[in-house]
């Protein structure tokens, strides 16, 4: 019989636990790196060629009264919308103020939209860049809620145009204050009434390609006053797939809201964008018509397909339809994932924080200097007895507003993958490298053992084969 040595047993079960561990922590290495672990490396970095941020700036109120309300009388005598006709009352006009809007935005009547709110040579006194004049560098866009707005520093298609950076100042002009300086008078006493609506201008800094989103996140300001606002500028970048689930895709009817009101837009993508677009969408499937609150469209993306879309009439069924069906989604997150799983993070998110500070304004000498300046401006509309009462309408009207970098630097936050490629193979070679011996000893000595431990049992079957007739020949001859 074949014996084998105790030591030997005990070599044989060490080279198959070492081999063990090394699959162990191979295995491990390997789920590791499939986890795709990241960390945030947060740097701060000096950067003088800054672009100044896009300034998007809408009327405190949609729409100017003296253009807009023969209109609108047309219009509810042609729709029969009087709750006593013939007479129109004013709650008839308070009532029905938005639906000849959309009725504009249904039949792509933008023009004509935009005529009925407030222009920017109506409202703007003086605008200044580090000495650049900027009164003609703004870009027109429509809001549902808030009207006519213009966008300043905004970047287009046309590759040709630059835009404004941190220190691009103008040396042929001396200029106490950098930055963007905006003097307005607002003309509230032009202003449609509508109890929603109060007296000032909304603003939002924004990047240059993105969207203005100024229905979510604009800050309101009141006349009388100079508000200086300083801001500082944040980059947050991810990795995008596998280490998290971001994107920088357009779809189309993203593209197509980008460019309703002007194709030379170059936006990108937008997160809060794409989940309105995909509730809108919701909205559509169930009410046949939307009701945009954030921006206007007229494409959606419906089971695939770019398709038309019309805005509801306001209070109507229909439009307490799309109420009902925003509340819906909004309030169901498991609906809202299975509805707009395509709606991820940004990849790249830009972020203006900013502090706000006031002065009362304006001053005697400015009254002065601004009464001048519009008496002789003949594009700021103004009441007959302004020039008898310009002090009065000054409190009222005059707003400034100076928006300034605090400094030339930048936070970035960055996602940064913590266990990459080469660092994954570097590992394996390592704990291949530190149990080789091992390993491959456990394999030749595991076959070595097999091969033994079949020896022996081979043996076990041929001596045991032997014994048997041995036993049986002796029991015969004892009969005997």
């Amino acid at each position: 019989m074949v014996h084998i040595h105790p030591t030997l047993t005990i070599k044989y079960i060490l080279s198959i636990v070492a081999f063990g561990v090394m699959v162990y922590f191979i295995t491990s290495c390997i789920q590791t790196y499939l986890v795709y672990p990241t960390q945030t490396r947060v740097s701060i970095r000096l950067n003088r060629s800054q672009l100044f941020p896009a300034v998007t700036i809408c009327s405190g109120n949609p729409l100017r009264y003296d253009k807009y309300l023969l209109p609108l009388i047309s219009y509810i005598k042609t729709h029969n919308l009087s709750s006593s006709p013939p007479n129109i009352t004013q709650n008839d006009i308070y009532n029905s103020a938005f639906n000849l809007m959309i009725d504009l935005i249904n039949k792509n009547k933008f023009e004509e939209t935009f005529s009925y709110g407030f222009q920017l040579e109506d409202i703007l006194l003086d605008c200044t860049y580090n000495g650049y004049n900027c009164r003609s560098m703004w870009i027109k866009s429509l809001s549902p809620i808030l009207g006519n707005c213009y966008t300043f520093n905004r970047q287009t298609i046309d590759k040709n145009t630059n835009l404004f950076q941190i220190n691009q100042i103008n040396g042929n002009v001396q200029t106490l204050h950098n930055g963007l300086i905006m003097t307005f008078y607002l003309n509230i006493e032009l202003y449609f009434p509508i109890i929603e609506y109060g007296l000032g201008l909304t603003a939002i800094l924004h990047h240059p390609n993105e969207q203005p989103l100024i229905r979510y996140a604009g800050k309101r300001f009141s006349p009388g006053f100079e508000h200086t606002l300083v801001y500082e500028k944040s980059l947050t970048t991810y990795l995008g797939s596998p280490y998290t689930l971001c994107t920088q895709i357009i779809t189309d009817d993203m593209k197509a809201l980008y460019n309703l009101f002007d194709n030379n837009t170059e936006y990108v993508y937008s997160e809060t964008v794409c989940l309105e677009l995909c509730q809108q969408a919701f909205m559509y499937e169930q009410c046949e018509c939307i009701y945009p609150i954030y921006f206007y469209l007229n494409y959606l993306n419906i089971n695939g397909q770019l398709r038309r879309v019309r805005i509801c009439t306001p209070w109507t069924s229909e439009y307490r339809c799309t109420i009902e069906a925003r509340n819906r989604i909004a309030n169901n997150p498991n609906l809202l994932q299975i509805r707009c799983p395509h709606c991820q993070s940004q990849c790249i998110i830009h972020k203006y924080s900013s502090d706000l500070s006031s002065l009362k304004g304006p001053s005697d000498s400015q009254k002065n200097y601004y009464k001048k300046l519009i008496l002789s401006n003949s594009t700021i509309p103004i009441k007959s007895d302004f020039s008898m009462n310009s002090s009065y309408y000054l409190d009222r009207n005059y707003l400034k507003l100076s928006i300034i970098p605090l400094n030339s630097y930048e936070t970035i936050y960055e996602e940064k993958a913590t266990y990459i490629w080469s660092a994954f193979i570097s590992d394996l070679g390592g704990q291949s490298g530190l149990w080789l011996g091992i390993s491959a000893l456990s394999i030749f000595n595991l076959i070595e053992y097999l091969h033994r431990k079949s020896q022996i049992i081979r043996l076990k079957r041929k001596a045991m084969a032997q014994v048997h007739p041995c036993e049986t020949e002796s029991i015969s001859n004892n009969k005997y």
